[in-house]
């Protein structure tokens, strides 16, 4: 086994200032792609629901809908109302 294998050899090891930009600018990079998710999230609950009563909206039924009608095709739920 090598003498640098260990758990140590990371703590002990001092990042170059070369080393420590990378790993801001990387960073920098990860938290825009994170804060555009979450931005597409809140614009796609927007789209999505009404403002006031927070129910899906005729947007949503139209995507959903059909989404929904295939699933229940595949596995042949019978999605017709029995009326006893």
């Amino acid at each position: 086994m090598s003498q640098n294998a260990g758990p140590r050899h990371y703590i002990d090891k001092r990042l170059s200032e070369q080393d420590l930009l990378t790993h801001e600018q990387s960073i920098g990079i990860i938290i825009h792609y994170l804060k555009n998710a979450l931005d597409h999230q809140s614009l796609e609950k927007i789209a999505f629901q009404d403002f006031l009563t927070g129910i899906m909206n005729r947007t949503a039924l139209e995507e959903l809908l059909p989404k929904e009608i295939e699933r229940t095709q595949r596995y042949q739920f019978d999605h017709r109302y029995d009326d006893d």
